[in-house]
C-alpha cells in the first residue's frame, strides 16, 4: 500500500511544463490509493544567491519573492484537483534537485516519487533522471505520458534464479501485486539469463563437454525457478528467454504494448548502478514506456 506520494513538478519556466505527466500520474495513484500527495518544486537563482553573497541578512528578501512566484503558479496550477483531493505544497530552494528530495524524505518520510523523463542529448539519463534513479532510495516512478491506471499492461523484469534478489524481487511483485488488485493491471514476468556462448566475450571458452541436452537442461533450471517463484502471484504471462536483460527486455517492449516496465534498482554509487540505468536509457529510446523502479 502507497501511503504518502511526492510528485516532482516542473518548473514555469521549464519547456516540460504544459502536460505536467508526472502530475496526472501521481493525482491518479493518490485518489485510488487514498494516499497523501505533496506536490514538490525545486527553485533556484544564481543571481540571488549573489546578491546575498556578502549580505546574508538580504538572503529572505531575495529568495521570498522568487519563491513565492512559484507557489502563486503551483496552486493555480492545482485548482482544478483541490476539491476531489487534498495537495500539499512545497517549494523548496535548492541548488541540486536531487540533494532536496533526500533532505524532504528525512523531514517526512514518503513511499513514492513520481517525477517525468527529461530528453537527453548524450548517451546516459538526463542528469536529473540519473541522480533521481541512482541517488534518491526511494521508489521511483519515471513517466513518459499519464497513462489510464485501469487495465494497464505490465512487464515485470526479475531474476528469480539468483537467491540474492529474492527480496527484491518480492518488493517488486508485492507493488505489481497492488497494481493488479486496484486496477486490474495485466501482469507478464520475464526472467533473461546468458546462453553459454556469451562467456566467449569474457574469455572463457564454453566446455566442449556442454551438450545441447546440458543447454536445455540449463534453460530448465531457469524456467522451473521462474515458475517456483511466480506460482504464489496470479501471473497473466511468464516469459523465459536466454539472452542479456537488455535484449530480452527491449524485444518484448518492441513487440508488445506495454503500459509500464518493472524493475528492481538499488540506490548508491557503484558499476551495477551505472550499467543498469545505461542499460535502461537505451532501450528506452527505442521504446518509450513508463518506469517503476523498485528499490529495496
Amino acid at each position: 500500500m502507497i501511503k504518502s506520494i511526492v510528485a516532482l513538478i516542473e518548473p514555469q519556466t521549464t519547456a516540460h511544463t504544459p502536460n505536467q505527466p508526472a502530475l496526472r500520474q501521481a493525482i491518479d495513484l493518490a485518489k485510488t490509493q487514498n494516499a497523501k500527495l505533496t506536490v514538490v518544486l525545486c527553485c533556484y537563482e544564481l543571481a540571488a544567491e549573489l546578491d546575498t553573497l556578502f549580505l546574508k541578512d538580504l538572503v529572505h528578501n531575495s529568495r521570498q519573492p522568487i519563491v513565492q512566484h512559484h507557489e502563486n503558479w503551483l496552486k493555480q496550477l492545482l485548482l482544478p484537483y483541490q476539491q476531489e483531493l487534498a495537495i500539499e505544497v512545497e517549494v523548496l530552494w535548492h541548488k541540486h534537485v536531487h540533494q532536496a528530495l533526500l533532505e524532504q524524505h528525512q523531514r517526512a518520510p514518503f513511499d513514492l516519487l513520481v517525477s517525468q523523463f527529461h530528453p537527453h542529448t548524450a548517451l546516459l539519463f538526463h542528469s536529473l533522471d540519473w541522480h533521481l534513479l541512482h541517488q534518491v532510495p526511494v521508489t521511483t516512478l519515471m513517466v513518459h505520458q499519464a497513462q489510464s491506471l485501469s487495465k494497464m499492461r505490465v512487464l515485470i523484469a526479475l531474476d528469480t534464479h539468483d537467491a540474492q534478489h529474492n527480496e527484491r524481487n518480492q518488493a517488486i511483485m508485492a507493488q505489481a501485486k497492488m497494481l493488479q488488485q486496484h486496477y486490474q493491471a495485466q501482469l507478464t514476468v520475464c526472467h533473461a539469463y546468458p546462453s553459454l556462448a556469451s562467456y566467449t566475450g569474457l574469455g572463457m571458452e564454453p566446455d566442449p563437454m556442454l551438450t545441447q541436452a546440458a543447454q536445455t537442461a540449463i534453460a530448465e533450471a531457469h524456467k522451473e525457478s521462474c515458475l517456483a517463484f511466480t506460482q504464489a502471484y496470479d501471473i497473466d504471462s511468464v516469459i523465459v528467454r536466454e539472452g542479456s536483460a537488455y535484449f530480452v527486455v527491449t524485444e518484448l517492449l518492441a513487440n508488445n504494448d506495454f503500459d509500464l516496465l518493472m524493475v528492481g534498482g538499488q540506490h548508491g554509487k557503484g558499476l551495477p548502478g551505472e550499467l543498469f540505468y545505461h542499460s535502461f536509457e537505451t532501450i528506452n529510446d527505442k521504446r518509450p514506456v513508463n518506469l517503476w523502479v523498485q528499490k529495496v
